[in-house]
């Protein structure tokens, strides 16, 4: 059979008009003044009618499954060498990226008080933190009549009251040596001496909170990563134990999964997952071993669903995935 630039079509005939019958090698060969292309599609079988060939498809061990043009048009396929590979039980389960454990921080005021911006400047979304670097400082709130008149006038008193028990205590000890007092006395000035400058130390801190160059207390970020989320911003009061900046390391995170129980009996031993990410073209395979590593499979229902396992996954270097 040949078809050409035109619409005719050739096809081999016996003397008394008919197909000749038999194996044959099909070929479609498209010619044009600028090329021509001939496309093998190797031996059919040739019947001598439509009714003989509708009966022979009929028969049992020869049918097969109809998949015509038109329909190929309104769906999406493909086609695909058939190959061996490993076929794995899998589920659908819900899942969320998220930074491994040890990779998140969330600072929180340790009381309550008014937030000022660190050395670097009050921290933003997406800036990158440093281990051990101050994010913020919080001027505690003063309670009841306290102000910071109150906590300098505190803090001239206790230096006063030092410097008396250094001298009281040198005086003393000078008396000592020529024996005109008990030596008991001398201890309870050394002991006196001791109290008053631990006081003026306490007096020393309560006042540098609210004055001088550091500003309050400093909020200290424990890991270097990126800031997430910021809760408060500069001059906003904050209450004991609020979350006001959130840093996390967005270089490595984890697939966290949630198994339902009833399908616990599927998986034994998970060996990877595969997810596609809202916008992605592709899903992402991750294999145990290959590009990734199972981290948990807890063996416990959730406390708080009664019906959801943990499952987390973390993917090696050669894997690109950010939260």
């Amino acid at each position: 059979m040949r078809i050409g630039s035109g619409p005719s079509v050739q096809c081999h005939q016996d003397h008394a008009g008919r197909l000749e019958q038999g194996k044959r090698r099909l070929a479609f060969r498209l010619v044009t003044p600028s090329l021509s292309i001939t496309h093998d599609l190797g031996e059919v079988e040739i019947y001598p009618d439509r009714k003989t060939a509708d009966a022979i498809k009929a028969e049992p061990g020869n049918g097969g499954i109809t998949f015509t043009k038109e329909q190929q048009w309104k769906i999406d396929f493909a086609n695909t060498p058939a190959i061996e590979r490993d076929v794995r039980e899998s589920i659908a389960v819900t899942a969320t990226l998220r930074p491994r454990t040890s990779g998140e921080a969330q600072i929180a005021a340790p009381g309550a008080g008014l937030l000022r911006a660190g050395p670097g400047g009050f921290p933003q979304v997406g800036m990158k933190i440093a281990a051990g670097q101050i994010v913020a400082y919080l001027a505690p709130r003063l309670g009841g009549e306290t102000d910071v008149a109150t906590l300098n006038l505190a803090l001239q008193r206790a230096r006063i009251e030092s410097a008396q028990a250094t001298q009281e205590r040198e005086r003393l000890e000078g008396l000592l040596a020529v024996e005109a007092i008990a030596a008991k006395r001398v201890v309870e000035a050394r002991h006196r001496e001791r109290l008053v400058q631990a006081e003026l130390s306490a007096a020393e801190q309560r006042a540098a909170t609210y004055q001088g160059g550091a500003g309050g207390i400093a909020l200290k970020s424990p890991i270097a990563g990126t800031v997430v989320a910021v809760n408060a911003s500069p001059g906003a009061a904050v209450t004991e134990g609020q979350m006001v900046i959130h840093v996390a390391v967005l270089e490595k995170v984890w697939l966290d999964a949630r198994v339902p129980e009833s399908d616990l009996g599927r998986i034994a031993s998970p060996t990877g997952a595969f997810f596609r990410l809202d916008g992605a073209q592709n899903a992402t395979v991750l294999e145990v071993g290959r590009n990734a590593r199972l981290i948990a499979f807890g063996g416990m229902v959730d406390k708080e669903s009664r019906t959801e396992v943990a499952v987390h996954f973390e993917p090696d270097k050669r894997s690109t995935i950010r939260c």
